[in-house]
């Protein structure tokens, strides 16, 4: 699973950073994206949707890993 750190970056650059990686993963894989803040978490899951591709939000301590797969 590859995974990308986004936390503490402001919109759009998570977003930007998460479909660049999404240009690079097979299909059945998955790509790991943390994200600390709800704006990140809200756009990324538009995205997400948009590409209709499925995604686990898993709650962290700080922060929010979302589990992407394509």
């Amino acid at each position: 699973m590859r995974e990308i750190d986004v936390c503490g970056m402001s919109c759009p650059e998570p977003v930007i950073r998460t479909q660049q990686e999404l240009k690079n993963i097979i299909p059945g894989e998955k790509l790991r994206v943390l994200v600390d803040s709800d704006t990140a978490r809200e756009n990324i899951t538009r995205l997400v949707t948009s590409k209709n591709l499925k995604m686990e939000v898993i709650k962290e301590e700080d922060y929010y890993a979302l589990e992407i797969e394509a």
